[in-house]
């Protein structure tokens, strides 16, 4: 995953995101079999808005996966942090180390 923020709008539910899966020597993981959840945050905060399922790319040795924004998904503007969660078909999880960033712009006012 990069290290660039992704600006968005307050109300928006596009584009989808979508996030390669890679291991710290930045090989793509086979995700065949496995879960991996987008976990989303306010800038600062330990506390996460949600924790939502992601789309495994066909074919799951891709190593990718997207998130489809959600009607409420990017209620509040202000800045944001992402990270995936990956629980294999054993059951174990791991979460990746980098986080991304997100700044969602105030939706304009139409009617002013």
């Amino acid at each position: 995953m990069s290290n660039t923020t992704l600006y968005l709008v307050q109300g928006d539910t596009k584009p989808a995101v979508r996030f390669p899966v890679q291991y710290s020597n930045s090989s793509f993981m086979d995700l065949t079999g496995s879960t991996v959840y987008f976990i989303f945050s306010k800038f600062g905060s330990d506390e996460y808005i949600f924790k939502r399922l992601c789309t495994i790319e066909d074919p799951a040795t891709s190593g990718y996966c997207y998130y489809n924004w959600q009607v409420g998904d990017l209620t509040d503007a202000g800045n944001y942090l992402g990270s995936l969660e990956i629980v294999a078909p054993d059951g174990k999880i791991q979460s990746l180390q980098n986080l991304m960033s997100f700044f969602v712009r105030p939706q304009l006012d139409p009617s002013s």
